[in-house]
């Protein structure tokens, strides 16, 4: 703070009083959060799935069976211990050394283990009858489930599951107390009737994806809801609708997710030069059918890829979903599902412009072109028309159009990289190979992240984040009643970067979408090599770090201030302090003050 004098005789009284001038200091202070990329090698976050009878096990989001030596990293006289036996010895034996790591370990009916890091799921079961907990010290979410008799407890962080679990051992017993339960997808619904969750999988109280978690995405949204910006901010979803049925609009409300922030004055579909996505299907099945809405997500994938963003973002961002799919009449579930086709997509990416969105998610693409054939390739789906002739020259001009539209309505558009395992320019997945679009490769977490097998890569990679095992809003077919459900793949990667931008551009609507990319691009953590590489791109975007603004008066009747925020976000100067005969001049850097502190810029480091 700098004070300027009014009156000649003013500097005596300032001298006398030796008041200083300090300028406004802000510290650096990491959360204090449970971090995977900390771990060491053999820890897991994510639950493992071991087979006792053969040593082998599966980390959840791979989906590829390894040996239980290279999953927690075992000398080979341990392995030997672990796995030489009969199934009933090793299983022993697997029980003692997990639970000395200590691992959250489970027997499941089918004899495999379910093993996990303490508390990585945030959930704790108690079982006890009805009425009978008294104290969930610090539960964000409870949920008791009659058919089990067990309460279902949710908590804020590991920490604070860690410290409860250890108040409600106890308390009940730990014979009472179970850590991280894994919940099957079966078990996933929802009581309409009464009104309340009976089953979360694998999330935490805050947050449906554990993608939203580690990024620290969760932190930011939380922040930002109680420290709103000024207005607010569209994202447009381009997928296959938002659920819908016949009394209710959109599924995801009542799954911790804001159906309100959903507009759906602004939800449509829309008639490409091959096929009209705008048809309301006639369904024949007489037990039960979709509302007729041009939105109507028949699939599910739209869905959860709204619900994600929705779960990442704060209350100011809102949504709405384009429909630029199809599927075959006649049948209500998934098994025709089509990606839809290219003139639907950039059709799709002007509309979202026309509607005054700032942020697009395209959790779509198509493979264009057949790299052992040499030839390009036309094929969009079942049930709609095919255009065998795609060329080069027919690709080069709608690479080119959306080119033009994201210049022309300013648009951050992000598009998943696709699932073929394969160099993105090989096979022409579209939009991926656009120069327009923000391309996202998919990461899974086993001893460390690292690109999910099916992620496709090349030159075009703009980040990296979590896409496998990510929980979200769905549709449960059999019973037509909402759920959560867990999908996997670069469709849910996208929407975790769709997230982090749309807070950005909220925050600083001023910056440009080239700008915003270049911010996020500060939060990066770089993976694989060093700098932007063809797997990761620019790197994994994770809000990690919190700043704290300490302002200093020099003057023990003026307190001093301190505020906390999310690195990247602005500061707000404190209220200017006042006294007679005196201006305040503003805030500075140095106590020189030769350099003024500058609020319009985002805090990234100590200042």
């Amino acid at each position: 703070m700098m004070i300027r004098k009014h009156l000649p005789a003013i500097i005596i009284v300032l001298l006398l009083m030796c008041v200083t001038a300090p300028a406004m200091r802000v510290q650096e202070v990491h959360a204090s959060h449970f971090d995977p990329l900390t771990f060491k090698k053999g820890e897991q976050f994510l639950p493992v799935t071991i087979n006792p009878a053969d040593g082998t096990a599966v980390v959840d989001g791979n989906n590829r069976e390894e040996s239980l030596r290279d999953v927690y990293a075992l000398s080979a006289g341990k392995n030997e211990e672990l796995t030489g036996g009969s199934k009933e010895e090793n299983k022993k034996a697997m029980l003692d050394y997990l639970l000395q790591k200590p691992c959250v370990v489970h027997e499941q009916k089918d004899g495999t283990l379910r093993a996990a890091y303490p508390f990585a799921i945030k959930i704790l079961f108690v079982l006890a009858g009805e009425g009978q907990l008294e104290d969930t010290y610090g539960a964000k979410n409870v949920v008791y489930d009659r058919e089990k008799g067990r309460y279902i407890l949710q908590y804020k962080s590991q920490e604070k599951a860690a410290k409860a679990y250890a108040r409600l051992s106890d308390k009940h017993g730990k014979e009472h107390v179970l850590i991280d339960l894994p919940i099957s997808h079966a078990d996933n619904r929802y009581d309409e009737a009464a009104g309340d969750q009976t089953y979360m999988n694998t999330t935490s109280a805050r947050s449906l994806s554990w993608g939203t978690d580690v990024m620290y995405l969760d932190e930011l949204r939380d922040w930002a809801d109680k420290n709103p910006a000024q207005g607010s901010l569209t994202v447009a979803v381009i997928d296959s609708g938002i659920r819908v049925d016949e009394n209710r609009e959109e599924i995801i409300d009542g799954f911790g997710i804001d159906a309100g922030r959903i507009l759906k004055s602004k939800c449509t579909a829309i008639r490409s030069a091959y096929y009209d996505y705008t048809a309301l299907h006639d369904f024949s099945s007489t037990e039960w059918s979709p509302k007729k809405c041009a939105y109507a997500d028949l699939n599910g994938h739209g869905t959860h890829v709204m619900s994600t963003i929705l779960d990442g973002t704060p209350t100011q961002v809102k949504a709405f979903s384009i429909r630029d799919t199809c599927y075959r009449p006649n049948l209500y579930d998934d098994t025709f599902y089509s990606t839809g086709d290219i003139d639907g997509m950039v059709k799709s990416i002007a509309k979202a412009g026309e509607l005054g969105a700032s942020v697009v998610n395209m959790s779509q693409g198509i493979d264009c072109y057949d790299y052992d054939a040499d030839k390009y390739i036309g094929y969009y789906g079942e049930g709609i028309s095919r255009m065998d002739e795609i060329t080069s020259d027919t690709l080069d001009y709608y690479n080119r159009e959306i080119s033009r539209l994201v210049g022309q309505y300013d648009l951050c558009v992000v598009t998943a990289a696709g699932n073929s395992g394969k160099d993105m320019e090989e096979i022409r997945h579209f939009p991926a190979v656009s120069s327009g679009v923000l391309v996202v490769s998919s990461l899974r977490y086993s001893d460390g992240f690292t690109l999910t097998g099916t992620s496709n890569y090349g030159e075009n990679i703009s980040f990296c984040a979590p896409g496998a095992n990510i929980v979200g809003a769905g549709y449960d077919w059999d019973n037509h009643t909402a759920c959560y459900t867990t999908k996997s793949g670069t469709s849910m990667a996208a929407p975790h970067i769709t997230a982090a931008l749309a807070t950005l551009r909220l925050y600083y609507p001023d910056l440009d979408r080239t700008e915003a990319v270049e911010l996020l691009k500060q939060f990066c953590t770089d993976l694989g090599d060093p700098g932007w590489d063809q797997m990761y791109g620019s790197g994994f975007p994770r809000f990690l770090s919190q700043v704290r603004m300490t302002s200093v008066y020099g003057d023990p009747s003026v307190k001093d201030t301190q505020i906390t925020i999310p690195q990247g976000m602005r500061l707000v100067g404190p209220e200017y302090p006042k006294r007679s005969g005196y201006t305040f001049d503003g805030w500075y850097k140095d106590q020189a003050y030769k350099s003024r502190y500058d609020f319009s810029k985002p805090v990234m480091t100590d200042t």
